[in-house]
């Protein structure tokens, strides 16, 4: 259904399941679901989706199933940071602010 409904579908069921997510990411068959749905909906409801499973990254990167689950999110997130250019902003930032590399470089 989420191949052929798309977005809609993603939606409904990303809401419906809110509350449960956390435990289908180290499901061996819910972290499946998990990153589908990870892939299906909106950068919006992604940022919704990890506010709502944040406190539960950590044990569930040590989770066989939740590895996975977890790789996916930070794929995923570090694709739609690239997407809005925020990352660009960030790098420049750092790059102006303290100097970083190219000083390190100069005292050596």
């Amino acid at each position: 259904a989420l191949d052929e409904e798309g977005p809609m579908a993603a939606t409904l069921i990303l809401n419906e399941g809110l509350p449960f997510w956390g435990e289908a990411m180290v499901d061996p068959f819910g972290n499946y679901l998990f990153q589908k749905i990870l892939e299906k909906i909106t950068a919006e409801e992604r940022v919704m989706l990890v506010k709502s499973v944040s406190t539960r990254l950590v044990n569930a990167s040590l989770n066989l199933h939740g590895t996975r689950s977890v790789q996916k999110v930070v794929e995923l997130c570090a694709a739609d940071l690239e997407a809005s250019g925020k990352a660009k902003d960030v790098s420049s930032k750092g790059a102006t602010a303290g100097g970083g590399e190219d000083e390190a470089e100069e005292s050596s």
